[in-house]
């Protein structure tokens, strides 16, 4: 699995073709949810979406697909209020699905939810 949390756009389009030339033409990226909701309930990170969304167009244009698994990982918010987890998270698994919807570089996506507790 690939992270792009600290990647510029310069390093992922040569982190791209390195892995092309290498003959990989597909990834599974992460994305976790507490970069997606990161200060509240329904407060969603546009900056941190819109970079990514211009990541996988750097992927679709060096012809590389991905598969998007959304990460359970819990905002740091989450303790301060009294809500239902999985609601919050499916809610902000589908904003993120809205926000990145035209990259045509993503061919699927997962939900990683939690194993129990």
């Amino acid at each position: 699995m690939t992270l792009l949390e600290n990647i510029s756009l310069t390093e992922a389009e040569e982190y791209f073709k390195q892995i092309k030339q290498n003959g990989t033409s597909h990834l599974n990226i992460n994305l976790p949810w507490e970069s997606v909701e990161h200060e509240g309930p329904e407060i969603y990170n546009e900056e941190y979406l819109a970079k990514i969304r211009k990541i996988l167009l750097t992927a679709q244009n060096e012809g590389i697909s991905v598969c998007i698994n959304f990460c359970y990982i819990e905002p740091v918010w989450i303790k301060d209020f009294k809500i239902d987890n999985i609601k919050n998270y499916t809610a902000a698994f589908n904003h993120a699905q809205r926000r990145l919807k035209n990259c045509s570089a993503i061919t699927g996506w997962h939900q990683q939810m939690p194993t129990g507790e």
